[in-house]
């Protein structure tokens, strides 16, 4: 039976307890970030009031802080530096605390002649926070893997690759010629079928390597993938071969006898059922079948409804029947042949093949380099901690880190949570580890003294979006079964932030309502409920936000406002397609936001401020959630198109696929080969540099003009041995005046104008100068730029502008997770798809025993 659901408890920050296993739950807007800070400020002055203390002050290095990105760490960081600051200038008498801040009630449980000692403490704890364990999982795991190579069993000297992709493709390609390319014709195309390419089958094969050893589900059923994929493969080659030879049969049947065929099915017509055979009593429609089955015949593709004129498929009124003929029972034949042609789940099984060979493949050659991949770090340090040196290794790991705190912990995996649990299994009072019944890997330490260490996660579980990474909702599910159960609560319970500081009160108010409306649901809001209660419940928050108002067309706006679309009457269905949904309610919400910002007087749209105070609604205020790109597209189209700009937050496009690096190349080899006429015209004529067509034409026929640029030129060469190639771009740019042309050419509603292009050009050519410090000359440089634009992923993204600030938002909803809007819209929010259980998309990696364990 599993455990009682853990009781959901306010948390108060200045009470809650800093040791043993705890869950805080921090919905969106609730002060996580902030809460993480006092806790960090209580424990570095040990603060706590009834066993709720550490054992003892730490210090920033012994308080491990795990997050899951680069940004998210340095935020953190200088989030709590600034709190350990501002926090010793108050102990210190140098500041007074924020009003309604946690910080005057910690001064206020402080005594008076211990206060100069905690600024102390406190200042020195902000100045060490250069030296604090704050780190992303995989910086941490790292660092432990290095720190203890002796009891984690890893090389002395590995190098951490920060990008696989060519070892992948390598592996990927071995992979496709050793068992693949042996396959007879039959085979080969059965595989094509299912891949069509060795980029299909990793494009299947990447998320199964990510989860490791998890159980497999093939369309709701246990699959293990223990058959021979490749001798299915054989068999689907030969039934395929078997169903063309069923079909050439077919075909030749009908087209030996073709007209007794027609007259056959002339005479059916009227015994036809109308529903399969729509459009049967339109002469032109009816002509048209029977002349695809006469194409067919002759070796054209079979029509889609060929299964309709066999004997069997055949669907007449009651009471009718076709009369005997070879030709139909050819065609029947043949479907249903076509039938044991089908992959079915081979697509699965030759996917699960191909992880388990590419899984070892992969680990066999970066043990060969001495190379690690991200991934590696975890599942290394996995290992150790479940070998017979894991207890003394989680040991030594816990005396450096007593207390850890691990951040969005909704995202983590059971990689991630396992290593915890090893480390800091026995967090809770002794006898009781956090692993909870069943727990019984056999690698948990003897548990450490009351008080001693502490294991506080923090997440939310509704914000959980990166399953596509790895992460895994049930492993949060988990941690809360591991919560419950503790034997003591006090040593276990789960904690909420229940007060929302982002929103208005009317927002909140509108979002408990629509969840406590879904919760109602058998499976609960988030359809995770089940006959043990609902493990992922929605818990309402109050509001104590923003104190403005919004309102549009001089009145107060409500809350939460839901448009729909009503299919047009003579559509001859209940719904709309999404197409049309999305062309609809683009054009409706751009007409709408233009509307509202040509009306920003006094009192129209804007927001009222509490005091009185008037600001009217900007573009900068609003922001579109969209789920793609193409709904991106629409929305921005449509906003475009009323002369409206917008920026797409969400744009992950590289620097080296716009138009300007593809200029800046041909500038380049031009520069580089000042006497190559050819290729001195090329650049000419690119588009950044935009001559015009008589310019051209003039120096073509102008053989001074041609000498005079062919020396400016030169001259670009000299500058750029002379000084580089970024002073060279600079030259280039001023000697055209370009900055100025494109600045002064109007921008479209797109955001493409030329202070984008501008600062593609510097982007790229900052790039060019650090590369050129690791290449010998011109060409090498060259070289390396031609090479990112084949290949132009990386981390060398377009830059945001300072002006992209001034206008309106377009973002998707992943990627606007923690950030924080005036005004949302969500113009194609209903648009829906049902998905279908296909055997491309039906592997799964849960079950309820592996889920109970």
């Amino acid at each position: 039976m599993s455990p009682a659901l853990p009781a959901v408890q306010p948390l108060d920050p200045l009470r809650f307890p800093l040791h043993g296993l705890r869950l805080i739950e921090a919905s969106a807007g609730t002060g996580k970030t902030y809460t993480i800070a006092l806790l960090y400020l209580r424990l570095v002055l040990g603060h706590g009031r009834d066993g709720s203390a550490f054992g003892r002050p730490l210090t920033p290095p012994e308080i491990l802080v795990v997050t899951f990105t680069e940004a998210a760490t340095q935020e953190l960081r200088e989030r709590i530096r600034a709190r350990l600051d501002e926090a010793a200038r108050v102990f210190a008498g140098e500041a007074e605390a924020p009003a309604g801040d946690a910080l005057a009630a910690l001064l206020a449980d402080t005594p008076p002649d211990a206060r100069p000692g905690c600024a102390h403490r406190l200042r020195v704890a902000a100045q060490w926070m250069d030296e604090s364990a704050i780190a992303t999982i995989h910086g941490w795991a790292w660092r432990m893997l290095r720190e203890h190579a002796m009891g984690s069993g890893s090389l002395f000297a590995q190098t951490l690759q920060t990008d696989l992709q060519a070892l992948q493709q390598q592996v990927l390609h071995d992979h496709w010629r050793r068992h693949y390319y042996p396959l007879d014709a039959a085979a080969s195309r059965a595989l094509l079928g299912c891949f069509p390419n060795p980029e299909a089958l990793w494009q299947a094969v990447r998320p199964l390597l990510a989860q490791g050893d998890a159980p497999l589900r093939l369309q709701g059923s246990a699959f293990d993938g223990a058959a021979d994929a490749l001798d299915a493969l054989r068999q689907l080659g030969r039934s395929m071969a078997e169903a063309d030879a069923l079909e050439n049969a077919a075909r030749q049947a009908w087209r030996a006898d073709r007209a007794a065929l027609e007259r056959l099915w002339h005479a059916a017509r009227p015994h036809l059922n109308g529903n399969s055979y729509r459009g049967k009593d339109d002469d032109a429609t009816f002509g048209g079948w029977l002349d695809a089955l006469a194409d067919w015949s002759a070796g054209a593709d079979a029509p889609d409804n060929i299964a309709r004129f066999g004997r069997d498929g055949a669907k007449l009124k009651k009471g009718e029947a076709l009369p005997d003929h070879p030709a139909l029972d050819a065609i029947d034949a043949w479907q249903q042949a076509q039938v044991a042609a089908q992959p079915a789940g081979l697509r699965a099984h030759l996917a699960v093949h191909a992880a388990r060979a590419l899984r070892e493949a992969l680990a066999a050659e970066k043990l060969r380099r001495a190379e690690l991949g991200f991934d590696d770090l975890l599942l290394q340090l996995d290992r150790a901690l479940a070998g017979p040196g894991g207890a003394a290794l989680a040991a030594r790991i816990r005396t450096r880190f007593p207390l850890a705190l691990i951040d969005e912990f909704q995202d983590t995996d059971p990689v991630q949570y396992r290593i915890f649990r090893r480390i800091y299994g026995a967090a809770g009072p002794a006898g009781h580890g956090a692993g909870g019944a069943g727990d019984d890997d056999g690698s948990s330490p003897a548990a450490p003294t009351r008080g001693t260490t502490g294991l506080i996660l923090i997440g939310d579980p509704k914000q959980a979006i990166y399953a596509f990474r790895g992460a895994d909702i049930r492993t949060y599910l988990r941690a809360r079964r591991d919560t419950a159960a503790q034997a003591d609560a006090a040593d276990g319970a789960v904690y909420a932030l229940d007060t929302n500081f982002r929103s208005t009160a009317a927002v909140v108010q509108a979002v408990n309502r629509v969840f406590e409306q879904a919760s109602r649901h058998p499976r609960g809001a988030f359809r995770f409920a089940g006959a043990d209660g609902d493990p992922v419940p929605f818990v309402p928050v109050r509001a104590r936000g923003r104190g403005e108002a919004l309102w549009l067309e001089g009145r107060p706006a409500p809350a939460l406002t839901l448009w729909s679309q009503e299919p047009e009457p003579d559509a001859g269905r209940d719904s709309i397609g999404t197409a049309d949904y999305r062309a609809h309610m683009a054009e409706v919400f751009a007409s709408a936001v233009v509307h509202w910002l040509a009306d920003t007087g006094e009192g129209r749209s804007g927001f009222r401020h509490a005091d009185g105070r008037w600001q009217p609604l900007r573009p900068a205020d609003i922001a579109v959630l969209v789920r793609s790109g193409t709904e991106a597209a629409a929305i921005r189209g449509a906003l475009a198109a009323r002369g409206l700009r917008s920026v797409y937050l969400s744009d992950r496009e590289s620097v080296f696929a716009t138009p300007e690096a593809q200029d800046l190349l041909r500038w380049l080899r031009a520069a580089a080969e000042p006497g190559d006429d050819r290729l001195l015209r090329t650049a000419l004529a690119s588009r950044s540099l935009g001559l015009p067509l008589a310019e051209l034409a003039r120096l073509e026929e102008d053989e001074l003009a041609w000498e005079e640029t062919a020396l400016r030129w030169q001259s670009f060469n000299a500058c750029w041995l002379r000084h580089g190639v970024l002073p060279m771009v600079h030259a280039l740019l001023h000697a055209y005046d370009l900055p100025a042309h494109w600045l002064a050419a109007p921008a479209n509603g797109m955001n493409l104008g030329g202070e984008r292009r501008l600062t593609n050009v510097l982007h790229l050519a900052e790039w060019l100068q650090r590369r050129a410090v690791d290449l010998d000359g011109p060409h090498a440089l060259i070289r390396a730029l031609a090479q990112r634009l084949v290949e132009p992923g990386g981390e060398e993204e377009i830059l945001r502008l300072e002006s992209d600030a001034a206008l309106l938002k377009v973002v998707t909803i992943h990627k606007s997770k923690g950030l924080e809007y005036p005004l949302v819209l969500l113009p194609f929010i209903a648009a829906w798809r049902e998905e279908k259980a296909s055997a491309a998309k039906a592997i799964g990696f849960h079950d309820a025993e592996a889920d109970a364990r």
